[in-house]
């Protein structure tokens, strides 16, 4: 109550102070001029945000077909494409001549995005996979090579900055 007389004074008589001296009425007393901390209300707003850091989405941080988003990887798949597999399996952590038993089968190929995947918390299924590969092998390859990249070379540690708004 004693905030909605000071607002009331305020209205009526701006910022002077009460007197009973002055001849004029004192509608509020003295004690609600200056209200205490605690009758006034208090909104406060948190916000978290993260810069930097390797990408937070649950997806490929490139799509199949951007290769032009790194085009040393695209000329590499385009120019020695079993170098740029061996050297992709080799970064993610596997043995560098794992993708040439893929010759035949996709089954390789189709377990290093798998494991890409579940290591990089991406979204996607076997299934999705074993048909990406069989119908767009080498933009796959190029994809998870990207990925490896991104993940391994291009990420610092996340940066975390907390904005704290209060509102009187």
């Amino acid at each position: 109550m004693n905030g909605i007389f000071h607002l009331l004074w305020l209205v009526a008589f701006g910022d002077k102070p009460c007197h009973q001296d002055s001849g004029a009425a004192c509608l509020v007393p003295p004690s609600t001029i200056n209200p205490s901390r605690e009758d006034m209300a208090v909104t406060s707003t948190t916000t978290v945000i993260q810069v930097g850091g390797a990408p937070s989405s649950r997806n490929w941080s490139t799509e199949l077909c951007d290769c032009c988003t790194d085009t040393n990887t695209c000329c590499c798949g385009f120019w020695c494409f079993p170098c740029m597999q061996c050297k992709a399996a080799g970064d993610f952590g596997w043995c560098c001549a794992m993708p040439l038993l893929d010759f035949f089968c996709c089954a390789v190929s189709c377990c290093l995005r798998a494991s890409m995947r579940e290591r990089y918390n991406i979204d996607g299924s076997c299934c999705n996979d074993c048909c990406a590969l069989m119908w767009c092998y080498p933009f796959v390859w190029c994809q998870m090579a990207r990925e490896v990249k991104i993940r391994k070379h291009g990420s610092a540690p996340p940066t975390t900055m907390v904005i704290t708004n209060q509102v009187t």
